[in-house]
């Protein structure tokens, strides 16, 4: 088990995108903006998926009255969640709280809430989600808008 979080950290530390801090802080007022899912670990395997390798495509639209799209495509058959977001700073660390409407497939968390989901903020361009911690896959996003 720490092996796979030694792998997790490492490859959050490495990162799956390009973007450079030094653009400026994240304005969490600027919307909408459009996360995609650009990687994923997969669970027991560690097996680091990107692109078309990924087994499904994901993108989370972020409206100015708070709420969120989460539409996930699978092959031919595409699922929508939705509900409202927070940003929330914890100890100088920024997260993204995603508040479902109703259950889904959508929700990916080792927490055991059945509506909610949080992603942490790497940094001004990339969001790390997921259920890694519990053998389910680390999900990493990137900002498109």
């Amino acid at each position: 088990m720490i092996k796979k979080y030694a792998f997790l950290l490492s490859f959050l530390l490495i990162g799956c995108t390009n973007s450079n801090d030094s653009e400026g802080s994240f304005d969490m007022n600027s919307f909408p903006q459009e996360w995609k899912l650009t990687g994923m670990s997969g669970g027991l395997t560690n097996n680091i998926l990107i692109g078309n390798d990924m087994p499904w495509q994901e993108n989370i639209t972020l409206e100015e009255d708070g709420r969120f799209l989460k539409a996930r495509q699978f092959e031919e058959v595409r699922i929508e969640g939705a509900g409202s977001f927070s940003f929330e700073e914890k100890e100088g660390e920024t997260y993204l709280n995603l508040e479902y409407d109703s259950e889904t497939l959508l929700i990916e968390s080792c927490t055991g809430e059945k509506l909610n989901e949080t992603l942490f903020m790497r940094n001004t361009e990339s969001l790390t989600g997921g259920s890694a911690p519990c053998d389910g896959p680390g999900l990493f996003y990137d900002r498109i808008k």
